[in-house]
């Protein structure tokens, strides 16, 4: 019975601290929160009860696509938030100066940009930014290039009882700015400057190939126009053969007249002879008409 009892008062501090809840370490971000306006507490459920976790109300970070660029170079950078998003407490940023069009992020210029679809992965909402960016300047070889800081507006919304919804005042995120290093144009090992042509030998054949396959189609082309050429030809020949055949032939005035007064001679020869009859009259008749 004793020993069963030492047991017991040996396991029960065990077993309260295993009880105890833990105390969560808050979240660090990329970016600080203006303290006027502090982060909105959301409530959680432990084994000991409902306890205040602080988790920052907004939080956002910069990300390019490379880690060091050159002058006129266009890169992207992408910008990343995640907000609060719950049915008690939600997060409206002032998305209004993150439009591609309305950044500025001097000496950086934006050549583009467009906005993704929002994921939602309670408690919190994720948006993202994408530009497409360049840095011009001949003082930039060589050096790191700060993007300027950003300062995001945002509101943090809570919702009472009865679905109004109560907004605090307008605070700022300051984002922290990200160095990007600017390469020379040229390598310092570089002996002479020459670009490099960027066709490989499978573009030098597909270009070929391409080009023996219009001089065929052109070779097939001008055969074809030559034969319609020849056809035409040979129909115009045939026409006017045919209307050369078809044609009548006209008798010259000289020859008719000759011809009325040899007939009008004979006539006059046989009717001396045997006198004047009907044919006789009827041949003159026709030979005067002529």
């Amino acid at each position: 019975m004793t020993r069963l009892t030492m047991a017991l008062a040996l396991l029960a501090p065990c077993s309260l601290v295993a009880q105890m809840p833990a105390r969560p370490s808050p979240q660090r971000g990329s970016g600080t929160a203006s303290p006027t306006n502090p982060p909105s507490p959301l409530r959680g459920s432990g084994a000991a009860g409902p306890i205040d976790v602080p988790v920052p109300p907004i939080e956002c970070w910069w990300k390019t696509d490379r880690s060091a660029i050159r002058v006129g170079e266009n890169f992207q950078l992408t910008l990343t938030c995640a907000v609060l998003d719950t049915e008690r407490v939600s997060v409206v940023v002032d998305e209004s100066s993150l439009d591609p069009s309305a950044l500025h992020l001097t000496p950086f210029e934006i050549v583009g940009g467009q906005r993704f679809r929002d994921i939602l992965n309670a408690p919190r909402k994720f948006f993202q930014y994408q530009y497409t960016m360049r840095v011009l300047g001949e003082e930039f070889f060589g050096k790191e290039v700060l993007l300027p800081r950003l300062q995001i507006a945002y509101r943090v919304q809570n919702s009472l009882q009865g679905g109004t919804a109560l907004q605090g005042r307008e605070a700022q995120y300051s984002l922290v700015p990200v160095p990007i290093r600017v390469l020379s144009l040229v390598p310092p090992g570089t002996a002479d400057i020459r670009d490099t042509p960027l066709d490989t030998f499978g573009d030098v054949e597909t270009r070929l190939f391409r080009s023996n396959l219009l001089l065929i189609v052109a070779g097939v082309a001008f055969v074809l126009a030559g034969l319609m050429a020849l056809t035409l030809l040979a129909r115009a020949a045939v026409k006017r053969r045919a209307a050369a055949v078809t044609r009548e032939r006209a008798v010259s005035p000289f020859s008719v007249l000759r011809a009325a007064l040899r007939e009008l001679g004979t006539v006059r020869v046989e009717s001396q002879r045997e006198g004047w009859n009907s044919e006789l009259a009827g041949r003159a008749a026709s030979a005067v008409r002529l």
